[in-house]
C-alpha cells in the first residue's frame, strides 16, 4: 500500500518537460511504475489468488443443471419396442458435495496459499532487483558526468598553462621545446575529455531507456553521502529475515511439502453426499405432456483406491523428490546470498578506509598544482613538471569520485540484500 501511495503521488505530480530533474528515490519509482517485469510479478500475484479460490471451490457444494430430450424417429412394432414412445424429456438438478478426502483437498489448498505467498515474495524481489538496479544506473551516471568535469577542468588547466607560457614570452624567450610540449599536453586531453563525453552520454541514454524518460535529466543527487559503520552480524540477520528470494524458497519447500501430503491422501479414500432430482418421462408429444414424473433420490458415495499399476505411488516419490530440490535450493541460495554479502561488506569497509586518504591527496595535489603554476610563472619549473603536476590531480580527483562510486555501489548491494539502506543512517 505504501509503494502504491508514493506512485499514486508520482503519476500526479510528474510534469513532461523538456529536462526531468531527478533523484535517486524518484528515479526509482519511475522505474517501478515503467517496468515491464514489474508488471508481469503483479499478473502472476494475480494468477496466484485466483488459482488458490480455484482450489478452495472443491469445499462447496457442485450443483449442475442437466437436460435431454430425445425424438425416436423410426423404431419397430415389435415386442422388443413395447414401451418406445415418441419422445423422451429429462430435466433434472444435481448436487454433490465432498464430505472427506483425508487430507487431499486441504493439502492443496495449504499448497496454493503458500504458492500466492510465493508470488508476493517474487514480486518484492523484483521490486529489490529494479531498485537495485536504478542505483547503479544513476550512480553510474553520475560518475561519467563527473567524469568529464574533471577532464573538462584538467583541459582548462592545460589552457592556462598555455597562456601562462604566453605571459612568459612576453618577457622573455621561451624555447620551442616548451612551445611544442604544451602544445602537445592540449592536444592529449581532447580525446580524453571527448571519451568522457561520449561515455556519459551513453550512460544518460541507458539511465532514460530505464526510466522510460525523453529529453534531459539533471542530476540533482550525487553519490551517497553518508558511510556508517557496518553491523555484519546484524546485515546477516536481516539477510535471513527480509530477503524475498529466500522467503520464496523457504515457501516453496512448504508447498512441496503440502504437495507430498496430497500425494499421500491419494492412497484414501473419498467419502461424499449426493443429491439429485429430475422430471422425466415418454410420450407421443414433443413435450412429453403428461407422462413426465418426478424423481429424486440421495445418498453416500465412498471412492476406494486400490490398484493404478503403481501410479500414485510414482507421484509420491516425484513429490518426495521435488521436496528435496527445493531444500537444496534453499541452501544454495543462502550460501550465495550469505557470501555476496560478506564480500559487499568487506569491498565497502576497504572503500571507507582509503576514502579519506583520497580525500587528502586530493588536497595535496591541489596545493601541488597551484605552487607548480606560480613556480612555472617565475621560470623555475619545467612544462613537463608542470604536467606532471597537473595529471596527478586529476588522477586523484578521479580516484576519489571512483572510490565514491564504489562505496555507494556497495551500499546498494548491501540494500538489495538485507534491505537496510545505509545512506539514510544517522
Amino acid at each position: 500500500m505504501r509503494l502504491l501511495s508514493i506512485v499514486l503521488v508520482l503519476i500526479s505530480s510528474v510534469v513532461v518537460a523538456s529536462e526531468c530533474a531527478l533523484d535517486v528515490d524518484t528515479a526509482v519509482i519511475m522505474a517501478l511504475t515503467s517496468s515491464e517485469q514489474y508488471g508481469i510479478k503483479s499478473n502472476e500475484v494475480c494468477l496466484a489468488q485466483e488459482k488458490r479460490k480455484e482450489v478452495q471451490s472443491a469445499l462447496y457444494p457442485q450443483v449442475d443443471l442437466d437436460a435431454f430430450w430425445l425424438k425416436n424417429y423410426m423404431y419397430p412394432d415389435a415386442p422388443c419396442a413395447a414401451y418406445t414412445k415418441d419422445y423422451y424429456l429429462s430435466v433434472g438438478v444435481n448436487i454433490h458435495q465432498v464430505i472427506t478426502t483425508f487430507g487431499r483437498i486441504g493439502s492443496a489448498i495449504s499448497a496454493a496459499r503458500k504458492g500466492e505467498k510465493i508470488s508476493c515474495y517474487q514480486q518484492e524481489d523484483t521490486v529489490m532487483q529494479l531498485r537495485h538496479a536504478t542505483r547503479l544506473m544513476y550512480y553510474s551516471a553520475v560518475f561519467s558526468e563527473r567524469t568529464l568535469d574533471i577532464l573538462e577542468g584538467s583541459y582548462n588547466h592545460v589552457r592556462q598553462n598555455e597562456q601562462i607560457l604566453r605571459d612568459r614570452s612576453e618577457s622573455g624567450r621561451v624555447s620551442k621545446h616548451d612551445n611544442v610540449k604544451i602544445a602537445s599536453d592540449v592536444a592529449a586531453r581532447i580525446p580524453m575529455v571527448n571519451d568522457a563525453r561520449a561515455k556519459k552520454e551513453a550512460a544518460m541514454e541507458t539511465l532514460r531507456s530505464h526510466l522510460c524518460v525523453e529529453g534531459d535529466i539533471d542530476l540533482i543527487e550525487g553519490f551517497v553521502e553518508k558511510h556508517p559503520l557496518l553491523d555484519p552480524a546484524g546485515l546477516s540477520a536481516k539477510l535471513c529475515e527480509c530477503h524475498p528470494a529466500l522467503k520464496a524458497l523457504g515457501c516453496a519447500v512448504a508447498l512441496r511439502q503440502d504437495l507430498v501430503k496430497g500425494k499421500k491422501a491419494d492412497f484414501y479414500p473419498t467419502l461424499s453426499a449426493f443429491a439429485n432430482w429430475k422430471h422425466k418421462g415418454g410420450g407421443d408429444r414433443c413435450c412429453g405432456g403428461g407422462a413426465l414424473d418426478d424423481w429424486g433420490e440421495f445418498g453416500l458415495a465412498v471412492s476406494v483406491p486400490i490398484y493404478s499399476g503403481g501410479q500414485r505411488y510414482h507421484k509420491l516419490r516425484q513429490a518426495k523428490i521435488e521436496k528435496n530440490s527445493a531444500q537444496l535450493s534453499l541452501r544454495q541460495a543462502e550460501e550465495n546470498l550469505f557470501l555476496e554479502l560478506d564480500k559487499a561488506i568487506i569491498e565497502y569497509r576497504q572503500l571507507r578506509s582509503t576514502l579519506p586518504a583520497s580525500q587528502e591527496a586530493v588536497r595535496l595535489a591541489e596545493e601541488t598544482f597551484s605552487l607548480s603554476q606560480d613556480l612555472f610563472r617565475s621560470g623555475q619549473l619545467s612544462v613537463t613538471d608542470l604536467n606532471d603536476a597537473e595529471l596527478m590531480l586529476t588522477n586523484q580527483r578521479l580516484k576519489e569520485q571512483a572510490t565514491l562510486f564504489n562505496i555507494s555501489v556497495q551500499l546498494a548491494t548491501i540494500e538489495r540484500l538485507t534491505g537496510w539502506w545505509g545512506g539514510d543512517d544517522e
